[in-house]
This record gives C-alpha cells, structure tokens and sequence, in this order.
C-alpha cells in the first residue's frame, strides 16, 4: 500500500508520500501447484514526479499502471510551452487523458486496473490547486484490447489523500490542519508527523518518506535527507510526549454511585 499527501499552505504546497511497494508474484507455486498468494517481498521507490517547466507536482498510489499515468502526464507537460488548463483551471482533462493512456499501454493493456490514484499539484491555480483522479479499466472479454475505463478527476483547496487511508493517523491531519494557514515549512513537520505515524501503525505497508515543496507560481523542490532526519526526531518526541500526557494520573478521581449528567463539559474543547 501507499500513503501520498498534498496540503494547501499560506505560500505554496506540500506532497509527502512514503517510499515502500510490496509486490505479490502471480507465478510463485509451491510443489502442489498451489499458489503461494502470501509470498512478496517489499522494495522502495519514489511516488512523487515533478514538471519543472510548470511547477507541477504528482503523486501516485496503486498498480505499477499508476506511476506509468504519473510518468506520462509528466512528460506531456515538459513537452507543453503552455500549461494546458481548460476554462476555470480545468486541470481534469489532461489528467484524465494521461491516466487512459498509461492503461492502453504495455503490458497493461491486458490487464484489468482498479485501486489506481494520482494526486496532482497545480501551483498556478489560486481555485483548483489540487486534483485526485481515481481511475480503473476493465476488459470487454478476456484477451480482448478493448476495456472500459473510469476516471474522474475531481479538485479541492485544501487537501488530498491516496492510498491507505484508513490508516488512524490520519488523525493529526483532520485534527490540526488547516488549509491555507500555515507556510509550507510548518506542514512539512504536519506531513512528515502523518506518514511516520502512519509507518509506526503499519510498517509492512508504509515506510519510509519523501516530501516535495513548491511555492504559488514557483518550482518543485526535494525536502533534503538533514531535514527529514529533523522532522523524524520531532516525529518520535511528539508521540513519546503524547503517550506520557495520555496517561499521566489525574490529580484526583473522583467516584460515586450516582449518575452524572450526560450534558458536554462547560469547560469547552481543548485548542
């Protein structure tokens, strides 16, 4: 599995994803003939491309046919002398065309695709910043060229979110993010915090890290190996001060047979 990022900050964008695949051989049998479904083994690559000639970033999650969508959409851009947007910042033509011809590509063109994810960072749109395109293909026969495909990407202004999602640490982001409010430089800490949880809580899916930044009208650039050493000590001091906090005695407990009210607190909600 995979986890990839992209925040809105006050002055530009965050894309972190974590580096680990995790690949099931198809042909793996033991002497039976039976299929071996539970041997893999794990590898790391980036999941994050960048266009520097328009500042774009893209992230994918899913089927090796989802870093051959990324590959393509990366080099039709580098090859473009303009951004190719449609009316409003459109960005979801150009990103679905890109996803429907990696699937029409070899070896994938035989192949069924679903689960598959780009992420994209537009840093030239003030509205539509930020693009997720879930898309899947599925054979008319079996053998057959020709399939179905579904894409639809749709856009936000504050954030995006593929892969593992269901991961619990995805907590922090829900809990403290806020679009458009921080600089690029505070959420860097946020995304790194997130995907590092997010390894602690399932290792044999998600290791590993890799953030890029780019700032409004700017060029992408790599958070370098000193500062990610940073934010994973900052990472493993907040999650050793939580557990400490959490379960730091109370001052006093208080007990009784009868029953309190089930109204909310007046003290109000921690900030």
């Amino acid at each position: 599995m995979t986890l990839v990022l992209a925040l809105c900050g006050s002055d530009g964008y965050v894309l972190a994803a974590d580096g680990k695949i995790t690949t099931t051989p198809a042909d793996v049998r033991t002497l039976n003939g039976d299929s071996l479904c539970s041997a893999s083994y794990g590898n790391y690559t980036s999941k994050i491309l960048t266009s520097h000639r328009h500042g774009v970033m893209i992230g994918w999650a899913g089927q090796d046919v989802a870093h051959e969508a990324a590959q393509i959409l990366k080099e039709r851009l580098n090859s473009a002398s303009v951004l190719p947007l449609g009316d409003d910042d459109d960005f979801g033509p150009e990103i679905k065309n890109a996803c429907k011809a990696a699937t029409e590509t070899s070896p994938y063109v035989n192949n069924p695709q679903s689960g598959v994810s780009l992420v994209v960072v537009n840093p030239h749109s003030v509205f539509r910043p930020l693009w997720l395109a879930n898309f899947s293909r599925h054979l008319a026969a079996p053998g057959g060229r020709e399939g179905t495909f579904h894409c639809r990407p749709l856009w936000t202004q504050d954030k995006q979110i593929i892969g593992m999602n269901a991961n619990s640490a995805l907590y922090f982001l829900e809990r403290y993010f806020s679009p458009n409010l921080h600089a690029m430089d505070q959420l860097v800490v946020l995304a790194a915090h997130v995907i590092l949880s997010a390894s602690r809580l399932a290792k044999d899916a998600i290791d590993g890290i890799e953030i890029a930044t780019c700032k409004r009208d700017g060029v992408p650039e790599f958070i370098q190996p000193e500062t990610i050493m940073e934010a994973q000590v900052r990472s493993q001091s907040l999650s050793k001060e939580i557990k400490t906090r959490l379960y730091a005695p109370l001052s006093k407990v208080v007990r009784s047979p009868k029953r309190t009210s089930i109204l909310p607190s007046l003290s109000g909600e921690e900030s």
